[in-house]
């Protein structure tokens, strides 16, 4: 069935029927908010996880939510993207210093893992022509003002990997990575692709803006964490329950992946200036504890991310 369009005064008549309150931000504030600065369906999707009524004729009911903490999660997921979208491109970046190294330790030769990779990613189409998506792919870039130099250098299949790496998108990227993990029987690299992916998805998901915080249920996860994840985790500090049930919700995985590799593999001070900004972040989620404490899944979200930042960060926030 359709929903009907809805007014910012509506919205919030809509939202009462929920048994969302407006006592800490008042019905004209939270109207002006919802037609300026976000949209109904993204602001009343932070309200999953809160506790409802069960039974009677308030079932279903949200318990003691108001409009201000769906506003208050609103913003911090805004500037949990601003944190997290940087670190995905910081891991990028030393994911491409890594596999330079390892190229030269492992094989010296720019050219033959390009070469392999392409022709391993190219078919015969129904006119008997060979067909190479990726190329195909890079050759778009040519209209482009930041790449099309480079695509004009090297048009044909004979890309030496320094070159590749600045053609390709962070996706493919991954798949190069463990095609040389392949190549070169690397199995502790193989492993690493697939926390790749995961810094890849969150990577998609911060650039488009998704929200995050509206989806921390336990049991979403496509896949089990790594072992080398799940030990980090442990050795940060954080206890098997809250490890296992935070491990099991996707998004949650993906955020983990992107804090343990980007402190594993950035420089010293990338990792302090991240640091600073996730202290910053870690103070703001500090700001209304308070309207957490009968919401579990946000309340341990948030102990999570102060627990593994403190870890591998050196955070001071403690959350008193």
């Amino acid at each position: 069935m359709r929903k009907p369009w809805l007014s910012p005064v509506e919205q919030v008549q809509c939202l009462k029927e929920k048994g969302i309150t407006f006592d800490l931000m008042a019905e004209g504030e939270a109207e002006r908010y919802l037609a300026a600065n976000s949209n109904y369906f993204r602001v009343a999707s932070y309200r999953h996880g809160f506790p409802r009524v069960v039974g009677g004729e308030n079932d279903g009911k949200y318990i003691n939510l108001d409009f201000a903490m769906l506003k208050d999660l609103s913003i911090i997921d805004y500037l949990l993207r601003q944190t997290l979208l940087p670190m995905t491109i910081d891991v990028e970046h030393f994911a491409k210093m890594d596999l330079l190294s390892w190229i030269e330790e492992h094989s010296g030769d720019g050219y033959e893992l390009v070469h392999s990779f392409l022709e391993a990613k190219t078919h015969i189409n129904p006119q008997g022509e060979p067909v190479c998506r990726i190329l195909d792919e890079i050759n778009r870039g040519s209209a482009g003002v930041y790449t099309d130099k480079m695509i004009e250098r090297y048009r044909d299949d004979e890309i030496p990997v320094w070159v590749f790496l600045e053609l390709i998108p962070f996706g493919t990227f991954c798949h190069f990575w463990k095609h040389c993990s392949w190549e070169g029987g690397d199995k502790s690299m193989e492993g690493r692709y697939y926390l790749l992916q995961d810094v890849k998805n969150l990577r998609n998901a911060c650039g488009h803006n998704n929200c995050i915080l509206n989806g921390l249920e336990s049991g979403t996860a496509k896949h089990r964490a790594s072992r080398e994840v799940v030990n980090a985790v442990r050795d940060a500090g954080v206890a098997e329950a809250m490890r296992k049930s935070k491990l099991s919700n996707g998004r949650i995985q993906h955020i983990t992946s992107a804090l343990y590799l980007h402190h594993m593999m950035a420089s010293d001070g990338v990792c302090s200036h991240t640091g600073e900004r996730l202290n910053l972040l870690l103070e703001r989620m500090d700001k209304h504890k308070d309207y957490y404490l009968k919401c579990d899944q946000i309340r341990t979200m948030f102990e999570y991310m102060r627990i593994l930042a403190n870890a591998w960060y050196g955070t001071s926030t403690n959350g008193d």
